[in-house]
């Protein structure tokens, strides 16, 4: 774990805001800090020109940050999350990633990258960069780079291994330590544009742009007979002054201790009681304010914001707070914070009863949102070619648990969903469980040259004609590494996915959320995998569509990666996470998903499965199809870009029902002859027409005749 100090709380409490002597000097540039050192390697970069370079600071994150023996290993409580949240079906669990970042500077060539073990317990490492790897030595060795370097962001993933550093013989991988290495071309808007846009550099002017989060008490925008007691976010006050843009750079070895974010955290004050909030906000701490709801609401600006620079946003202070002061979002983990009631006439609780702690959970929400922006830029729409929010270069680390992720651009209010938004070259990592990876809502939305470490959902693409490039992940146990639609809450239409690359992956399929369950189950849900849907098919929405998955790559490290179901497709309605009350479309269309270019190396332990728990799924004519049809010539038994699995033989997707069919139709790098590998669980018994590699058979291939 970094040596990092202990930051100031971010918010302080109303009472303290009345005593001098507790905030005394406390301003917004004490959260902004040189990056502390502390690592397991010493990684330098080597250029063209013979320039060493070595990292500002390294990131060190381990899955049991509070461990102080070996004992502490299998403690919940000195660990993020539970023991196996990261441990593969072999039972290796990865518990250590550092990362080294590297600004190129004038046009700098990467020529090559030493590395050496400073704990000496490897003399090899294996280093991935997208679905490519490279074998050197630590220490006395170079990881040559001229192959790889062709001025884009490179993004590898480093394993270390003990054996000959050819790869001819591997001993043992170490499978529970990650090297991540990335080589940034572009170091952010390292000066003021001078465009007519408020312009920060954190090392240097951060009150510029940024504010401690403040309370205020307003009428409601829904009800103006209703007041609200706000908290509002660290964007507010320049936001409030509708600049064109705000344009905020964090500089390479620099370190943000608090969110950039124009959240809301609001509760509706129970009737007639809006004067003693606002007194009690005022410092007056015996003044008894009755709230009867909360919720989360963004602060939409109509200014551009741009978020840039190589440094790190840290969240550990509010991961470590929502571990000491139990905020827990979900609803009986337990449901403390999971309503303060329906509004209305409904009871009030008192909001500054210190048994509640509402005006701590909010302060802690607001903290842990770390980089979560809302956008609907006039001219900005989708199809101006214009990003409302653009974010590049960060590293976004220590992420809380909030069932969602905390980096979230034009997600929270469905106003700028017609405002793409763009990420390029960022990075997220975080062991904690429940915090998705990047999320992004609006239509036409962009990201290339992403990294992110989740034990959730790693991906989820949940709106129009967006495209994600060059996306690497390290995946632990819980959630898809892609889910699709985000279990139904958005029309997944004209989505481009290509060039998905993860290197660790511990889905087991033992697993009680992605493993061979089938159904919804009372322990768990069996329909994830590497690729899920889980769709609720909620009303609004109308189906997964005319979408393109393209060069997945799950790489074979000893017995390190595993892989559960490789795909699970279709409608749950009943499973646990979709909500009964909400209204359900009648009809929901999967159509035209392709699967192509992929390799999947590891063999999966469990069939895929194709399912519709309620009857709802208009299949289309292919549903699916695994192969490139545009190269490929069926007739001839010739299917190119085929979704491939495993090794010596690769083998396809086949999805006949009946395993004499498998044998004589299938196929495999060897040629005809395989194994059924997709099972079905659909209501209706419904053919889900998917289209898969086959040679000799005379139609195209369908799982159900």
């Amino acid at each position: 774990m970094n040596s990092i100090r202990l930051l100031l709380l971010l918010s302080v409490s109303v009472a303290q805001a009345h005593s001098k002597d507790k905030t005394q000097g406390t301003r917004v540039g004490d959260f902004v800090n040189k990056q502390s050192c502390d690592g397991n390697f010493d990684v330098q970069l080597t250029t063209v020109s013979g320039d060493t370079l070595k990292a500002s600071c390294p990131g060190s994150y381990s899955r049991c940050p509070f461990a102080k023996t070996s004992n502490d290993w299998n403690d919940p409580d000195k660990c993020l999350g539970s023991p196996g949240d990261w441990t593969s079906e072999s039972g290796r669990s990865l518990d250590y990633v550092e990362s080294h970042t590297f600004g190129i500077k004038n046009n700098a060539k990467p020529l090559s990258l030493y590395v050496n073990d400073l704990k000496g317990e490897t003399n090899c490492a294996r280093a991935f960069y997208q679905n490519q790897y490279i074998d050197f030595a630590l220490g006395n060795g170079n990881l040559d780079l001229s192959g790889w370097w062709n001025g884009e962001p490179l993004q590898m993933s480093i394993v270390p291994f003990s054996g000959t550093c050819d790869g001819s013989s591997v001993d043992d991988f170490n499978a529970e330590r990650l090297l991540a290495v990335w080589i940034s071309p572009y170091l952010g808007q390292q000066e003021n544009p001078k465009d007519g846009s408020v312009y920060c550099d954190l090392s240097d002017n951060p009150e510029d742009c940024l504010n401690f989060p403040y309370w205020s008490v307003e009428k409601a925008s829904w009800d103006a007979s209703t007041y609200e007691l706000v908290l509002h976010g660290t964007l507010s006050k320049v936001l409030s002054s509708n600049p064109s843009a705000v344009n905020i750079f964090l500089p390479q070895g620099y370190e943000l201790g608090m969110p950039i974010n124009n959240l809301e955290v609001r509760f509706e004050i129970f009737s007639g009681y809006h004067d003693k909030c606002q007194a009690y906000i005022d410092g007056d701490t015996s003044a008894e304010c009755l709230i009867n709801k909360w919720y989360v609401s963004a602060d939409v600006t109509e200014s551009q914001i741009i978020v840039s620079g190589i440094g790190r946003i840290n969240g550990w202070d509010a991961m470590t707070t929502q571990r000491e002061y139990n905020y827990w979002m979900n609803c009986g983990d337990p449901d403390k914070y999971c309503s303060a009631g329906n509004g209305g006439q409904s009871p009030g609780l008192t909001f500054n009863d210190p048994s509640l702690d509402w005006e701590g959970f909010a302060q802690w929400y607001i903290s842990g949102q770390l980089l979560n922006l809302s956008s609907n830029k006039p001219g900005f729409e989708y199809g101006n070619n214009n990003f409302a929010l653009d974010v590049s270069g960060v590293e976004v680390v220590w992420g809380a648990k909030y069932g969602y992720s905390p980096f979230r651009l034009n997600v929270i209010d469905d106003q700028t969903y017609d405002y793409p938004a763009k990420i390029y070259d960022a990075k997220y990592l975080s062991f904690n469980d429940q915090g998705d990876g990047f999320d992004l809502s609006a239509t036409g939305s962009y990201t290339d040259f992403t990294f992110s470490q989740t034990n959730d959902d790693n991906m989820k693409p949940s709106s129009k004609n967006c495209v994600r490039k060059h996306s690497t992940m390290i995946q632990g146990h819980a959630g898809c590494a892609i889910n699709l639609s985000a279990y139904g809450w958005g029309d997944i239409d004209g989505t481009l996915i290509d060039g998905v690359y993860i290197h660790r992956l511990a889905h087991a399929a033992s697993d009680i959320w992605n493993g061979c369950g089938n159904g919804y189950q009372s322990w768990g849900d069996g329909y994830g995998g590497l690729i899920c849907s889980r769709s609720c098919a909620h009303s609004w929405t109308t189906g997964l569509r005319d979408t393109t998955i393209s060069g997945l790559y799950v790489p074979e490290i000893g017995d390190a990666n595993s892989v559960s179901r490789l795909f699970a497709i279709g409608v749950n309605e009943d499973g646990m996470f979709c909500d009964s009350n909400d209204a359900r479309a009648q009809s929901y269309n999967i159509q035209n998903l392709v699967i192509k270019d992929s390799e999947v190396y590891p063999n999966p332990g469990c069939d895929s499965i194709i399912f519709d728990d309620t009857g709802v799924v208009n299949w289309g004519n292919p549903s699916i199809t695994f192969f490139d049809e545009s190269a490929s010539d069926p007739k001839q038994c010739d299917f190119q870009g085929a979704l491939s699995i495993s090794s010596d033989p690769q083998y396809f997707v086949c999805g006949f029902d009946d395993q004499a069919e498998a044998e004589k139709y299938c196929m495999t790098t060897d040629g005809v002859g395989g194994e059924t590998n997709v099972e079905y669980a659909i209501v209706s018994g419904d053919n889900p027409n998917i289209n898969f590699p086959t040679c000799g058979y005379s139609l195209m291939a369908t799982a159900v005749e």
